[in-house]
C-alpha cells in the first residue's frame, strides 16, 4: 500500500518554478524520494505557475539503474527481482548450514531466523557493509557474527557466479560510472541539470550516490523548515 503523500510546500514549488524560469527547455531531472512525490510536485507547479518543459521525475533507484547499465552489460549481469533476491539469500543460508558453520543453534533453519538473516543482508549491503566490514565489527555473540559472515560471503559469491546484480551491486556500478565520468554528469543521463527534492535518504550507498551527484552540480530545492523539529541527519533537506 502506498503511503499518502503530503502536498509540496509553496516554497518548494516556487523553487522549482525558478529552475524552470532559468532554463526553459533544458532537460532537468527531478530526483525525488519516490515517483509519486515528484509527480505531485510537477502537478503543483502546473497549477501555480502554468506549463513547463523539460522536467523528468526519477528516484535514486531508477537513476542508479540508468547509470549502471554500461557496467551491467560489461559484466553480463542481470538485475535480480525481489523474488530471485530472496531465493539467492535462502540458498546462501542453506549453503552455510550445510557446511556446518557456527550458527545460532537449531533456529537457524526456521522461518524466523531466515527472515532475520534476510533482513540483515538487505540492510548491510545497501549500507555499503561487506564481509570485510562485518568481520571487523564487534558482536556480542561471535557465533552469530560468524554465521552471518559466512552467509554474506556465500551470497556475494553466488552473485558473481550467476552473474546477478542486487540493488547494492547496481548502486556500486552507478558510483563507478560517476567516477569514470569525472567531475561532470555522465552523458548516459542525458540531463543538463539534476534537482534534489528534500526528503531523500542520505544513508549508505544511496547517500553516497546523492553526495556524488551534488559534487557534480546537483542542487537541493528549497523548502520550508519543519518548525519545532530537527531534521534527521540521514534526511536531505533544503
Amino acid at each position: 500500500m502506498t503511503e499518502p503523500q503530503l502536498p509540496p510546500s509553496p516554497r518548494l514549488v516556487d523553487s522549482l518554478a525558478r529552475v524552470s524560469a532559468r532554463d526553459r527547455v533544458g532537460r532537468k531531472l527531478i530526483l525525488a524520494p519516490n515517483m509519486a512525490a515528484g509527480r505531485e510536485l510537477l502537478r503543483r507547479l502546473t497549477l501555480a505557475h502554468g506549463g513547463w518543459i523539460g522536467f523528468e521525475v526519477t528516484t535514486p533507484s531508477r537513476l542508479a539503474h540508468r547509470l549502471a547499465e554500461a557496467g551491467l552489460e560489461r559484466n553480463q549481469a542481470t538485475v535480480l527481482d525481489a523474488f530471485d533476491h530472496q531465493a539467492l539469500l535462502d540458498e546462501a543460508l542453506d549453503s552455510a548450514l550445510a557446511a556446518r558453520q557456527a550458527g545460532p543453534g537449531e533456529r537457524s533453519a526456521g522461518v524466523g531466523c531466515r527472515e532475520q538473516v534476510a533482513g540483515a543482508g538487505n540492510a548491510l549491503r545497501p549500507a555499503g557493509t561487506g564481509p570485510k566490514d562485518l568481520d571487523e565489527a564487534r558482536f556480542g555473540q561471535w557465533q552469530k557474527k560468524l554465521f552471518l559472515l559466512r552467509v554474506l560471503q556465500r551470497y556475494e559469491r553466488l552473485l558473481g557466479e550467476r552473474r546477478r546484480a542486487d540493488p547494492a551491486t547496481v548502486l556500486r556500478l552507478a558510483l563507478a560510472a560517476l567516477d569514470e565520468a569525472g567531475g561532470t554528469l555522465p552523458p548516459t543521463l542525458g540531463a543538463d541539470s539534476i534537482h534534489l527534492v528534500p526528503g531523500l535518504n542520505t544513508r549508505g550507498l544511496t547517500g553516497r550516490l546523492i553526495s556524488a551527484l551534488g559534487a557534480r552540480g546537483a542542487k537541493v530545492l528549497e523548502t520550508d523548515a519543519v518548525l519545532g523539529l530537527d531534521v534527521p541527519p540521514a534526511i536531505l533537506w533544503g
